[in-house]
Parts: structure tokens; C-alpha cells; sequence
């Protein structure tokens, strides 16, 4: 009788210890094996080892502030694969990566346009000192025909800006004395070839765009007097280009847009 009974005492006790178990665990199910999405476990992130954020062991970890860390060389591009990999994490993320206009609208300020009713003459440019003198010789301001990167912008995130723009190039300034009028290019080839033909260089405007990238979508194109000697207007203004283009003395250049404006 006594056997009997502590048999049916072990078997009640070995029933209580399967269904309960200890505090905090649910020994009534099966375990599921790490990595799994059935009750009991959970699938980690790529690169997690020991848990979430990588506590065991070198996962990847983000701050979402667009910068990460894969100390393995997982399949997240992180410190190991270098800024640009950074770079798309943050536009995959944000969206704000190369060709979108996100980054770039804290650090990018309008192309000043002036013009002189008197000496009927157009001036471009972002850094004051000439813009003072434009205005001290009788310019008056006119509508920007956009926005761009400063010269003192450029000098302080440059590395950042050309890495997150590879087209982004500078703008260059000339004057001529003769024609009292300022040319606008990227191309060390043409300032040069303006500095020969007896053009003299002023201050870098700043830098713009190469091609419709980087969040940059506004055309500057160039029109000329070409009878003589005369004005050269910049405009992303389309209407303002077809209406001097056909029904004055100003004609475009035929080239294209000089850059791309943001």
C-alpha cells in the first residue's frame, strides 16, 4: 500500500513540476530553437549575437542618427565599409542620402541677382564683399533665381557635401572691364580662356550642381548680347528665358544650362 502511494505522490509531483517549472519560464511548451519565429524564441536582426543590440558579441547597432557599426563586416555596410556605405544606410532609412534635397537645405543660400537700371548691367553673386560694391556703384537687388553652396559653407563641409554630391562643382566669376559685364562658368578651361581674352577674376561665386542631382532641379542658363559688347543674364526662370530669348537683343548660349540651382 505504502509503494502504491508514493508512486502516485512521485507522479502527481513529476505532472505539477512539468506544467509549472520555475518562475519566469514556460517549461509547458517546447523550446524553440533561437532564430525561429514559433513561441518560446525570436528571430534577431542580422548581425545580432546574444541577444538584441548585440550584447553577446560584434552585432550591428544603430543609433539612428545614420551612423552604424558592424565590427564583423556583416551584411550591413557599417565602419568597415566606410562613409559612403553610411551614407546609403541613411537614405535608405531617411531618404536623405545622394539625390535628395534633404541634407543639402541647411547649407545651401541664394545666388543674389542684381541689376543696374542705369549701365544696364545684371550681377550674380552669394559673398558680400561683392555684392557691396554692386550695390555701391548702383545695383539694385532682383529675385534669386535659386540657391547654392557657399564659399564659407563649402570650406567647412566640403568633404561631406562632394562625397554626398560627387557633381557638385565650383562656379566661377569674371568681369569685363570694356563691356562692364560678369560671365558666370564652371569650366577652368573657359575662365581661362576669359582670363586671356582680358577678363579679369573676382571672388568664386560658390558651388552648384553638374546635372539635375542631388535635390538640385533648377537650370541657370546664360543669355547674351551678341550684336555688341553687353549684358549677360542668369536665369532658372523659364518663362523669363523664352521672353529674352525671342523679343530682345539677348540670346541664349546654346550650351545648356551653366549648373543646376537648388
Amino acid at each position: 500500500m505504502s509503494s502504491c502511494l508514493g508512486g502516485i505522490v512521485f507522479l502527481a509531483l513529476a505532472t505539477v513540476g512539468l506544467s509549472l517549472g520555475p518562475p519566469g519560464t514556460n517549461s509547458g511548451q517546447p523550446k524553440a530553437p533561437v532564430g525561429s519565429n514559433k513561441p518560446g524564441g525570436f528571430a534577431p536582426s542580422p548581425g545580432d549575437r546574444g541577444g538584441r543590440g548585440g550584447g553577446g558579441g560584434g552585432g550591428d547597432r544603430s543609433d539612428f542618427g545614420g551612423r552604424s557599426v558592424n565590427d564583423r563586416g556583416g551584411p550591413w555596410p557599417g565602419r568597415n565599409g566606410g562613409r559612403g556605405q553610411i551614407i546609403e544606410i541613411e537614405r535608405r532609412v531617411f531618404g536623405n542620402g545622394p539625390g535628395s534635397n534633404i541634407w543639402f537645405i541647411p547649407y545651401v543660400a541664394p545666388l543674389q541677382r542684381f541689376y543696374n537700371p542705369a549701365a544696364d548691367r545684371h550681377r550674380f553673386h552669394t559673398e558680400i564683399q561683392p555684392i557691396s560694391t554692386f550695390l555701391s556703384n548702383g545695383y539694385r537687388q532682383e529675385p534669386s533665381p535659386g540657391r547654392m553652396i557657399t564659399m564659407a559653407t563649402y570650406n567647412q563641409q566640403g568633404a561631406e557635401i562632394s562625397l554626398r554630391c560627387p557633381q557638385i562643382v565650383p562656379l566661377f566669376a569674371v568681369l569685363n572691364a570694356a563691356a562692364n559685364a560678369q560671365k558666370l562658368t564652371t569650366s577652368l578651361t573657359e575662365l581661362n580662356a576669359l582670363i586671356r581674352g582680358g577678363w579679369y577674376r573676382i571672388p568664386q561665386v560658390g558651388y552648384c550642381v553638374k546635372g539635375q542631382a542631388c535635390g538640385a532641379t533648377k537650370p541657370l542658363r546664360e543669355l547674351r548680347v551678341t550684336s555688341k559688347p553687353g549684358d549677360v543674364v542668369y536665369t532658372t526662370d523659364a518663362n523669363e528665358f523664352a521672353v529674352l530669348n525671342s523679343n530682345g537683343p539677348f540670346q541664349g548660349s546654346g550650351t545648356g544650362a551653366v549648373c543646376y540651382l537648388w
